[in-house]
């Protein structure tokens, strides 16, 4: 058995690792989370995870290589948390590792077990896949604010996003814009990013939305989940909202 886990695994790692920078340790890491999951060690797979999403956002720099890499942890680290039963974080890691890596919408997970076949039920192909799924999250329509719908007012925001070490030192200044869904009880359940600065900002910015907690737009004094964007202009010394 122990064999035909150590086979498996040869296989996945060539459905999801890419190929990642030379100058960068993060393979064999992955390579460890990925043989976990493989073995059923979910858990431990998800601690390697975890501590290597904040060391990679540190270090990432812009450029395809890299954000191909870090949509791979991403959705290591999804199948992980599926298979804990973090659904909520498996959600949000999943949907920022597709963004990352686009392809992974049409990716074979069958070989990862419980967080495959769950995270399977997730994968989004277009748009419209993409609406439906969350209305069926939130039991509801999602409407955008115009007319009579009032807009969701900020109850606390327990983060802000920061800059990342790799994108100070390269003096990356811009906009990220995301896209999320509100629900009912004002908790943002869906972060999506619509224009992309850098890899490292791309994600400590949905990180941060995502903790954000609102009271919920509401039409004729009813609560309504809502899309609702966000811009955070990254200016070195300073971040403006």
């Amino acid at each position: 058995m122990r064999r035909q886990r150590t086979a498996l695994v040869a296989v996945t790692l060539a459905l999801l690792l890419p190929a990642v920078p030379a100058a960068a340790d993060w393979k064999d890491d992955l390579r460890k989370v990925e043989e976990h999951l493989g073995e059923d060690r979910s858990s431990e797979a998800l601690r390697i995870a975890r501590q290597l999403t904040e060391d990679m956002v540190e270090e990432l720099a812009p450029g395809e290589a890299a954000a191909r890499a870090f949509g791979t942890l991403l959705a290591l680290r999804a199948l992980a948390e599926a298979a804990e039963g973090l659904e909520d974080d498996a959600r949000f890691h999943w949907s920022m590792a597709e963004h990352f890596r686009p392809d992974l919408g049409s990716s074979n997970l069958a070989r990862y077990g419980e967080g495959g076949r769950i995270i399977t039920s997730w994968q989004i192909l277009d748009d419209d896949a993409r609406r439906t799924a969350v209305e069926q999250r939130v039991g509801a329509e999602v409407v955008e604010i115009a007319g009579e719908i009032e807009a969701p007012t900020k109850r606390e925001r327990l983060e802000q996003p920061q800059y990342t070490r790799a994108a100070r030192s390269a003096q990356v200044q811009g906009v990220v814009v995301v896209q999320t869904v509100i629900d009912r009880t004002g908790e943002v359940i869906d972060v999506r990013i619509v224009k992309s600065l850098h890899p490292g900002l791309d994600f400590r910015t949905a990180e941060a939305v995502r903790s954000w907690r609102f009271e919920p737009a509401r039409l004729d004094g009813e609560p309504v989940p809502v899309y609702y964007s966000f811009t955070t202009n990254f200016v070195l010394q300073r971040i403006f909202h």
